[in-house]
């Protein structure tokens, strides 16, 4: 099959038809993916019973697969961490009550606690990705096969429904870094920076040159500053010619009373004002 990428919320359903009701007595997984999750669901099989289920849970680093079936449930765990993000294997056969699986070619069987024929089902779908402890499962599967089901053989079908995944190769990172190309003549696109020394945003343009999408240059600043210390000195000129535009001498009304006044007309007897009358005469008959 073709490697398919999940990125962090991409998911896979298959729903089985309800005219067509799917109910097994073995059953056949084999997985092959690779993924640096610590926490994430891998693959979920569910029933019209909540009770049987199996489910591929990556937790704490290690793939856990939960059986239940038969009124129990078992959990098989591999022996080592495959958050790694590199290509890991899991294979799962059951055969009425036994089980036999494999992590990473590390065998193990085990066996239900039940007798005679072993029913699982009725299942109605498959989910592949999903979330587990608020972590969505992100990487790559290079195989998936659930009892001669392929889901990503026919990812056109109308039996499934899938978000955000991507065909192809898994040799890329999930989020990969983008490097600068190399472009005609030898130049390089220069990423887009947030500012420069002048804390002016620059855009990114052919051969390397930049543009500067806002400021002013500094001739042009040195201009602005030159016409407004010439406008402020004049209008400071301006200002002081109004405020002495009446300066002179002025007389005061006293001083204009004064200056009417002929001195040299003002005469003052003093005689005639401290003259003394000459004494009265007393005559006696």
């Amino acid at each position: 099959m073709t490697p398919v990428r999940f990125s962090p919320g991409s998911s896979l359903t298959y729903t089985l038809s309800a005219y067509d009701p799917t109910t097994t007595v073995s059953d056949n997984i084999h997985i092959q993916y690779k993924t640096d999750n610590s926490y994430s669901q891998l693959l979920s099989i569910e029933t019209i019973d909540p009770n049987q289920y199996i489910t591929i849970l990556i937790d704490g680093g290690y793939l856990k697969l939960t059986v239940g079936m038969g009124g129990q449930q078992i959990t098989l765990k591999s022996p080592s961490k495959i958050s790694d993000d590199k290509v890991h294997s899991l294979h799962f056969k059951r055969k009425h009550t036994e089980i036999e699986y494999s992590f990473d070619s590390v065998p193990g069987n085990v066996s239900l606690a039940a007798s005679g024929t072993l029913e699982f089902g009725q299942i109605t779908r498959l989910l592949l990705g999903g979330r587990y402890r608020n972590y969505h499962f992100s990487g790559c599967l290079l195989a998936m096969e659930y009892n001669k089901i392929t889901p990503f053989e026919d990812l056109d079908s109308s039996s499934i429904r899938s978000v955000g995944l991507s065909p192809g190769s898994c040799e890329a990172k999930h989020s990969p870094t983008v490097k600068p190309q190399p472009t005609q003549g030898n130049n390089v696109v220069t990423k887009a920076k947030t500012g420069d020394n002048n804390g002016n945003i620059v855009e990114p343009t052919m051969g390397g040159n930049t543009r500067r999408s806002s400021g002013l240059s500094l001739p042009f600043i040195i201009i602005i500053a030159i016409g407004a210390f010439l406008c402020i000195l004049v209008l400071t000129y301006g200002i002081s010619r109004f405020a002495r535009r009446k300066q002179g001498e002025y007389k005061t009304n006293e001083e204009k009373r004064m200056g009417d006044i002929e001195y040299d007309k003002l005469s003052l007897r003093v005689t005639d004002a401290y003259e003394v009358p000459p004494p009265k005469r007393e005559l006696y008959m």
